[in-house]
């Protein structure tokens, strides 16, 4: 049974009966998969029990000892500086950034790794993004089109690097985030993607702890995020990159391909590679939905669950 690129509540209810569902639990499953994507609930679930038995036993001491050293980095300063013989692209999908780039392009400047090129690639920006990207000596594309994932994809087209790195304009690098990264890949032939750990350097305590939590117990190995995600050039370009098409969600969709196509041992978490960004995208969801998984970003999963289950 085929739909279109949504499915609706009648094609869930009619796939729910012809699987054999009772009739009394049909419109709960059907709401179910609507709100929460069908695994979201679970997942909500867990992540309140988790909370629960970290202040039961204490265990969340530990924890908040490790969120203050990961802030701790934000006071980190540069040493030294080294250009080895790996070539890194730094890929930044703009649309009226300039109020954070100058942060992000400063924290570049600052990396002890030095065999870096910054490639901007800017859709339709209305401020100064694109005058501020030049001013720092970054490359600037011009996109004719609206998409952080097609932004994306053109720029690492672009790209001349054997690691390619897509962040978000309102990152923040502590000084030796690239030189760990590389470090990663030299070291690991079989990785093809790393899994860093974020925090939020304009949070309190609570959000990063938060943030900590997620990335260390509750994100799915194949859930790379778009605010800093390092890749090889020849994995990226073997699943075929972003999909231009996507309009949000890409950064997953492109670390499940990877996940697919070469495995779990394909993904490196090392939660001591810590990227900072600020909070927005909780402003913009609201920290309730955030804080038990069902916020804006969960929207790609539920559309792509709703298309598996009815096109099977």
């Amino acid at each position: 049974m085929g739909v279109g690129k949504t499915a609706d509540a009648r094609s869930i209810i009619f796939y729910l009966r012809a699987k054999g569902y009772k009739t009394k639990y049909v419109w709960f499953k059907s709401l179910h998969i609507l709100v929460f994507g069908g695994d979201y609930l679970p997942l909500t679930w867990k992540r309140i029990l988790d909370l629960a038995q970290m202040f039961l036993n204490l265990k969340i001491i530990r924890e908040v000892g490790e969120v203050k050293q990961k802030l701790s980095l934000l006071c980190e300063s540069p040493k030294y500086q080294i250009e080895g013989d790996l070539n890194v692209s730094i890929i930044v999908p703009t649309h009226n950034e300039a109020g954070f780039l100058p942060r992000l392009f400063w924290s570049i400047q600052q990396q002890t790794y030095t065999n870096i090129e910054v490639i901007v690639a800017d859709y339709i920006s209305t401020d100064e993004t694109k005058t501020l990207a030049k001013r720092y000596g970054a490359k600037v594309l011009n996109i004719e089109e609206s998409g952080i994932s097609l932004a994306s994809h053109i720029a690492a087209m672009h790209s001349q690097g054997d690691i390619i790195i897509r962040t978000d304009a309102d990152a923040y690098f502590p000084p030796t985030l690239i030189e760990r990264v590389v470090n990663v890949f030299k070291q690991r032939n079989q990785v093809k993607v790393i899994c860093a750990g974020h925090a939020y350097y304009d949070g309190d305590i609570f959000l990063n702890m938060m943030a900590h939590l997620y990335d260390k117990y509750w994100r799915r190995v194949w859930a790379v995020s778009g605010f800093f995600l390092p890749i090889k050039r020849d994995a990226y370009f073997g699943v075929m990159g972003f999909d231009p098409h996507q309009s949000y969600g890409e950064d997953w969709k492109l670390g499940y391909r990877i996940y697919k196509i070469f495995g779990s041992p394909s993904f490196y978490k090392d939660l001591n590679i810590v990227v900072f960004v600020s909070s927005r995208l909780i402003q913009t969801t609201g920290l309730t939905r955030y804080l038990l998984g069902v916020g804006k970003w969960s929207t790609y999963t539920r559309n792509q669950r709703l298309n598996r289950i009815i096109l099977q």
